[in-house]
């Protein structure tokens, strides 16, 4: 048997229904009019690094991120932050979100069917310290699903 469920988010002006298949994992996204009837299909954008880095600019404009994942290639655990920030803030910023990455270890964060909110832009990076940024060196890979 295959569970669907469904919810409506707004995303600017426009409002967008999320369906997601409990059995495959896909996602699917659509664009609703005002109306409620169908005003054509929006999609997640997959952004990612091409190689180990500290960080990444996921967009440089409001959106929602729905996912986050990644690897830490460091021999020891670091912190990974989400900034509400168009670039790369700096060091002693105060992330929105943080958790912890272990050492040579996957990592991952997932915000739902509703996503998570971010009303300049998102950046995540990694960081030595949890509460406020000191960036780490270019030894994560991170990969994310805006709209």
């Amino acid at each position: 048997m295959i569970l669907e469920f469904w919810t409506a988010l707004t995303g600017g002006a426009a409002t967008y229904k999320v369906k997601g298949n409990a059995t495959t994992g896909a996602i699917y996204v659509e664009q609703l009019s005002s109306s409620g009837t169908t005003g054509g299909a929006a999609t997640l954008t997959n952004v990612s690094t091409t190689a180990y880095a500290s960080n990444l600019v996921l967009s440089a404009t409001p959106k929602k991120l729905f996912g986050l994942s990644g690897y830490n290639s460091k021999a020891t655990a670091q912190f990974i932050q989400l900034h509400d920030a168009a670039t790369l803030p700096a060091d002693t910023a105060v992330p929105v979100v943080v958790f912890n990455a272990p050492p040579l270890s996957n990592f991952s964060l997932d915000f739902g069917a509703n996503g998570r909110s971010f009303a300049t832009g998102i950046v995540a990076c990694n960081s030595s310290t949890g509460p406020t940024k000191t960036i780490g060196s270019a030894d994560c890979w991170f990969e994310g699903q805006v709209l």
